[in-house]
């Protein structure tokens, strides 16, 4: 656990002292982030939000086609986001216990008020977060698609 720790925050580190916008927070001219939230910005300029609630499939979708037109499997590293590319690579944080998944966006959702992703049974069992349901989560973009 201390190791996942040590490693989530070198991993901050680094990427703040990169400077890149992709997860740069959005900020308000009194310094309040837009929405409450994080986003990031894409290749063409558009903003993808980046904190919020997340949840996770029920097995019943299991074998059934994603928005992308792949088929869902609860065995793999997958999640929905509404905006962010099919193909994009975000790591999953939840903070209060410092858990992290990576996760490639292959369908649209969630549709609930307050989440930014659904993720799959695997990745949610990775976070801990089956018993807890929906749970809070920081989102950073490791990988835009091409």
């Amino acid at each position: 656990m201390r190791l996942n720790y040590i490693w989530v925050s070198v991993f901050l580190f680094a990427l703040i002292a990169c400077g890149s916008r992709k997860a740069d927070t959005f900020r308000n001219e009194d310094g309040s982030l837009v929405n409450g939230a994080r986003r990031a910005e894409a290749h063409d300029g558009t903003l993808h939000l980046l904190s919020g609630g997340a949840s996770y499939y029920a097995k019943r979708f299991n074998g059934r086609k994603t928005a992308s037109g792949e088929v869902y499997s609860s065995n793999k590293f997958t999640a929905a986001h509404r905006t962010l590319p099919f193909g994009t690579i975000v790591r999953v944080v939840d903070p209060q216990t410092n858990r992290s998944v990576r996760v490639r966006i292959n369908d649209r959702g969630p549709f609930s008020e307050g989440r930014v992703i659904d993720l799959s049974s695997l990745a949610a069992a990775d976070l801990d977060m089956v018993r807890r349901g929906v749970i809070h989560v920081e989102l950073l973009v490791l990988e835009w698609p091409n």
